[in-house]
């Protein structure tokens, strides 16, 4: 008996969103037996999605930096 391959959900794409590469790395583990090209794809969002966040942290960052002239970490 061969084993039925079932299309990946959409829905897997949250958890690279919510968790950055863990989370595309677990949605790459969940996919990577369905022979589609959705576990690269959250390998790929999961990656962009840190990246997002990490400018947006340095962005937010140097915001308070030049508005208040001190870093945040030693107020």
């Amino acid at each position: 008996m061969t084993p039925v391959l079932l299309r990946p959900h959409p829905a897997l794409y949250v958890l690279p969103v919510l968790f950055g590469v863990l989370g595309g790395v677990a949605a790459w583990l969940l996919l990577r037996g369905s022979g589609s090209t959705m576990g690269r794809n959250c390998l790929l969002v999961g990656a962009a999605s840190s990246l997002v966040s990490l400018v947006a942290y340095m962005a937010l960052g140097l915001a308070v930096v030049e508005e208040t002239g001190r870093v945040p970490w030693n107020a």
